[in-house]
């Protein structure tokens, strides 16, 4: 099974959980000329992500893969129904007991911080990192944990550290450099960032780096993020829209995927 479709980093941290209900706040301030998050260009969302967040708790005490799969990313999804099976299953191991702490949008990225029994009736914090679909809703695509604190609602650190990875790695694809692009692949959620071969094969020749090449000019632009995470947006001739994610690992930023809405 292909790791791009299916990874979920694991993992379990005793927290206790925060007594706040599930938040929606204001975007983030913008951070320099890259932002992107007041362009009126870009896609809206038709719910908004606490609406999100209360579906996939119904996911959860549903624990049916009928009621999760649509809540599903479908750019990050295996081709093979089996293989979607798994992946549904593998989200709703990390479900069990789901209470939602905060979530935040920014722009086509979203992320919810939730508890899990992780074991027993051990919590853990994890987040959840959402995209934009292309019919308006925002869908999972990765999941990371544990954390020892909910980060939302933080505000960013570093953020041009991350401006700079999430252009690196536009850079690298469209080049086809996969040293390069390996190099800064965040090692834990980047699908594939496992295996050099497996990774690089995502990009090298796809529809992303094909694309990117015919529009030298496609850059990203930042939508905002936490502490944690950071989302771009990214607009390729003549009608193509991506959002990039980016995320911490040992103090620095790594790229972790791009997500297709058009």
């Amino acid at each position: 099974m292909n790791v791009r479709q299916t990874r979920v980093a694991l993992g379990a941290l005793l927290v206790l959980v925060l007594a706040c209900g599930p938040q929606e706040n204001p975007k983030p301030r913008p951070s320099g000329p890259t932002t992107a998050s007041s362009d009126a260009s870009l896609p809206r969302p038709k719910q908004n992500i606490a609406q999100t967040a209360r579906k996939l708790a119904a996911a959860s005490e549903d624990k049916s893969c009928a009621t999760l799969d649509p809540l599903i990313h479908p750019h990050l999804r295996p081709p093979s129904s089996e293989d979607k099976k798994e992946q549904c299953l593998n989200y709703l191991s990390l479900m069990k007991g789901f209470q939602v702490i905060a979530t935040r949008s920014h722009g086509t990225g979203a992320v919810i911080d939730y508890s899990y029994f992780a074991q027993g009736d051990k919590r853990a914090i994890y987040t959840m990192l959402l995209a934009l679909d292309k019919d308006g809703l925002y869908k999972l695509f990765q999941v990371e944990g544990a954390h020892e604190a909910a980060v939302a609602l933080t505000p960013p650190t570093d953020q041009g550290m991350g401006d700079e990875v999430a252009q690196a790695a536009v850079g690298a694809i469209r080049e086809g450099n996969c040293d390069k692009l390996f190099a800064i692949a965040h090692e834990t959620l980047a699908p594939g960032a496992n295996d050099k071969v497996e990774f690089c094969d995502q990009y090298l020749g796809s529809g992303f780096q094909k694309a990117l090449q015919a529009d030298a000019a496609a850059v990203p632009q930042s939508l905002g993020g936490d502490s944690q995470y950071l989302f771009y947006s990214l607009q390729v001739k003549p009608d193509r829209y991506y959002t990039l994610a980016v995320g911490r690992v040992r103090g620095a930023y790594r790229f972790i995927t791009e997500v297709r809405l058009l």
